[in-house]
């Protein structure tokens, strides 16, 4: 369990890819948007607010995932399994 918690916290004070990082800011903005329409007491139908419930969890796992993409080679390394 150590080591799990080692590699991740390596893994996010480590650099991402450009292209992570630009999906991690659109999936963290886009979250924070259907997050704020989730507070605001407009009466939405049932259906709508299910639908944005679940986008909020799509774009929080699509932010957590990029975060954790990296281009530290010894970290990738690090994770293989000895054969």
């Amino acid at each position: 369990m150590n080591k799990f918690i080692e590699i991740l916290v390596k893994r996010l004070r480590s650099e991402s890819p450009s292209l992570f990082k630009k999906l991690r800011n659109w999936a963290f903005w886009l979250g924070s948007l259907a997050s704020i329409v989730l507070i605001l007491p407009l009466g939405l139908p049932a259906w709508v607010i299910t639908a944005i419930t679940l986008f909020v969890g799509i774009t929080s796992g699509i932010a957590g995932a990029s975060q954790l993409t990296t281009t530290d080679q010894s970290i990738i390394n690090k994770e293989k399994p000895d054969d």
